[in-house]
């Protein structure tokens, strides 16, 4: 059987892995990135006398990013893509090493803005060539709150690459290459990626959302000593430099990148939870619809019978989502048309591919690409106008 190659045109991405433009993409930012150190160490404090070099090393920086981010976006959407494919693990771990370069130059600089005085950190915000920046500076050097001292934090970006991010590497490459026998009563039994699990639990038809939840959960559990090490490194080495950075709570950090406080969150919970009923009574109703004493985990998903069980093909949703947002959004149907017409959507089930779904953006190219396995649901096709 011939391989199933990714939807997705990644070709304005880089036309090629390791081809001659990407190979000299990265030699660049490499040497960019090496210099940028060079000169963020140079630095020393913000004052009032070297405001102008930090003005120019964050437009510098910003170029990186961009860069960056196009490098990172490709390969983790190739990664993704295909999980079994050797080559693409490969340069997706020495880019990891390249990175760890670039995120110590960001340790440099925040700890200068964090170690600033408000009168010089207000005197760079208000430069022009950085309008519109002024907020991402202030969240910067407020992140300094959270972080060790420079030379803590520098190593502890090149430990990440053999370790929290190797984990989480061997992490997506084992569930991109997992899969299972799914076996329905009366049929033959077919082997299926995990990456169509939720589909399948979204299947009118009971006896397959059972066999899908079985095969799955037997498929992860025979992987289960591997998932579970490499959740507990990734989680334990989290847990190990909040406690070297300060962090009082393991929330912190997440209450920071969400710009919430912990009261927003506390209050948000306490609602969730003095109306969990209206959920309780909607789940309860469903499976009484559904001929249930009680709803199985495998029956959460599971359509109603007064919707409609037919197969949505792929040409179909592209038609229906387009429409939808017509009505509401005619820009938004632009954007979708030439989404769909340009092939930035990875959307076919195949063995290999990643389970999970997400949108990769490079400001870079002005592109984006998604991720997601279509497999012809009502849920699917809610996924991909999501």
């Amino acid at each position: 059987m011939a391989k199933l190659e990714p939807n997705w045109d990644m070709t304005s991405y880089f036309p090629e892995l390791r081809g001659p433009i990407y190979v000299a993409f990265r030699e660049a930012l490499d040497e960019d990135v090496q210099a940028l150190q060079q000169r963020a160490r140079a630095l020393g404090p913000l004052t009032s006398d070297s405001i102008d070099e930090f003005v120019f090393l964050l437009l510098r920086l910003e170029d990186v990013s961009a860069r960056t981010s196009r490098l990172a976006g490709y390969l983790g959407c190739l990664a993704a893509a295909d999980a079994r494919d050797e080559e693409i693990a490969k340069e997706n771990a020495s880019a990891s090493a390249s990175r760890a370069g670039y995120e110590k130059v960001f340790v440099l600089v925040r700890a200068a803005l964090g170690a600033a005085s408000d009168a010089d950190f207000d005197a760079l915000a208000e430069r022009g060539e950085l309008r519109g920046a002024a907020h991402f500076l202030g969240r910067l050097r407020e992140s300094a709150r959270l972080k060790m001292e420079p030379a803590l934090e520098e190593l502890a970006s090149d430990l990440a690459v053999t370790g929290i991010n190797a984990w989480g590497r061997l992490y997506d490459q084992i569930s991109g290459q997992l899969e299972f026998t799914l076996a329905v009563p009366g049929e033959a039994p077919r082997r299926m990626p995990v990456a169509v699990t939720r589909s399948l639990l979204e299947s009118p038809k009971p006896e397959v959302r059972r066999a899908a939840l079985v095969g799955a959960s037997a498929a992860w559990e025979s992987v289960g000593e591997v998932a579970a090490a490499c959740l507990n490194a990734i989680a334990g080495t989290r847990h190990a430099l909040y406690r070297r950075r300060g962090v009082e709570s393991f929330l912190d950090p997440a209450l920071f990148d969400a710009a919430i406080t912990r009261r927003t969150l506390d209050t948000l919970l306490e609602t969730v939870e003095q109306r969990a009923e209206v959920a309780r009574a909607y789940l309860r109703r469903k499976a009484r619809i559904l001929g249930r004493d009680r709803l199985g985990f495998q029956d959460l998903m599971a359509p109603l019978p007064v919707e409609s069980h037919e197969r949505i093909p792929y040409e179909q949703a592209q038609a229906r989502v387009k429409a939808a947002f017509a009505r509401m959004a005619p820009d938004l149907a632009e954007f979708a048309d030439r989404a769909f017409a340009r092939r930035w959507i990875d959307w076919q089930p195949r063995p290999g591919k990643r389970p999970g779904g997400f949108c990769s953006t490079s400001p870079f190219i002005n592109e984006s690409r998604v991720f997601i396995t279509f497999n012809e649901t009502l849920g699917d096709l809610s996924t991909l106008a999501h």
